[in-house]
């Protein structure tokens, strides 16, 4: 729980931070630590599953070990950390799209501006296309992973847990198949509803973020 707290904290400080600098940071972290806080609801029930499993016959350790394996065969609370570190990669490059690119196209923005009838100066619209682009590229990526990880709880995981109970095939190394179950159904089901609730979250905010800079683009074309 002390780790979950000091990396909500960690991921609250550059948020404050990006709403003075109003750079548009903050939506990604918020979405992050949301995502972190759904990883440690989702914990909780799944980190008991193999105690939890249960069958009707009385077997071995090495044909439960088997019938377990066979009917959970898809992993699950290390494809959610793996998501969840795979996210933090287009965040970070989202991070140096937007204060990278003012540094490296500063000198070249300032030779690409052109005054206008008032002496002010005005931004051209291949400066901000090399500053738009990578950004887009970012969200684009982060919304491929968020509905990968989308697709793998509502197609793999979700069809596992869904059953009251379910048959175990060991593949003919113990004597029969046999009915199994396991206890505590419905919180593992909500847990995986609500991974499934911050990654559909996160790909909307990828989608309206990318049409959001899309018409910005738009905007500075026709000016």
């Amino acid at each position: 729980m002390a780790a979950i707290v000091t990396g909500l904290v960690r991921l609250v400080q550059p948020s404050l931070a990006a709403l003075n600098e109003c750079q548009g940071s903050i939506i990604w972290y918020s979405l992050l630590g949301l995502r972190l806080v759904a990883l440690f609801v989702a914990d909780n029930p799944w980190s008991s599953i193999k105690p939890d499993f249960a069958c009707n016959r009385t077997m071995d350790s090495f044909c439960l070990i088997l019938c377990f394996n066979s009917s959970f065969n898809i992993p699950f609370s290390s494809l959610w950390s793996f998501s969840f570190m795979a996210a933090l990669l287009p965040v970070f490059l989202m991070r140096l799209a937007q204060k990278g690119s003012i540094k490296m196209f500063r000198s070249k923005d300032m030779e690409m501006m052109e005054p206008c009838e008032e002496g002010q100066p005005k931004v051209t619209s291949g400066s901000t296309t090399s500053k738009v682009f990578p950004y887009c590229c970012c969200i684009l990526l982060l919304l491929a992973l968020e509905l990968s990880f989308l697709w793998a709880i509502l197609a793999l995981q979700l069809p596992r847990i869904t059953p009251r109970t379910f048959v175990c095939r060991t593949g003919g190394h113990c004597p029969e198949d046999v009915q199994c179950a396991v206890f505590g159904r419905s919180e593992k089901l909500m847990a995986l509803i609500v991974l499934a609730f911050t990654a559909s979250m996160n790909a909307i905010a990828c989608v309206a973020c990318f049409i959001l800079e899309l018409m910005q683009l738009k905007c500075s074309h026709k000016k």
